[in-house]
Parts: structure tokens; sequence; C-alpha cells
């Protein structure tokens, strides 16, 4: 997801691209702890969980309703 969201970053919203460095953080800390480099306790002292991300969630999901809008009546 992350790889994806830098490749195609010009083409994203301005809106949306404030997610982005929310997101990279997210997957920098979740992979640590997966590497073992970061102890198991941090992410819950630093606030680290997925429901951080649910504005960019709900965000996404507003973004693809409102192009799917857009394109079933046809531009």
């Amino acid at each position: 997801m992350v790889a994806t969201f830098r490749d195609k970053l010009w083409l994203a919203e301005p809106e949306t691209r404030q997610f982005f460095a929310g997101l990279i953080e997210f997957v920098d800390v979740w992979e640590r702890v997966l590497r073992g480099t970061l102890p198991g306790g941090v992410p819950a002292a630093i606030g680290h969980a997925e429901a951080n991300l649910r504005p960019f969630y709900e965000h996404l999901e507003t973004m693809a309703d409102r192009l799917r809008d857009v394109l079933s009546r046809g531009g």
C-alpha cells in the first residue's frame, strides 16, 4: 500500500496526500515490531494502533464513492 501510494502520489488529491506521512509512520512502526527491533510494549505506549488509520480509510471510501458517482453519470 505504501509503495502504491508513493508511486502514484502525483495522482492523489491534495486532501488525500495529507494522509501519506501517517501511513508511513504506521507501517514503519509495524515493520520494526515484526523485525523485533522495537520492544513489544512501545507501540501501545506511543499510541500506535490501526484505529489511527481510520480517518484515512474513511477518506478513501468517500473518494471512491465520489469517483464512482462521477463515472456513473458519464464523467
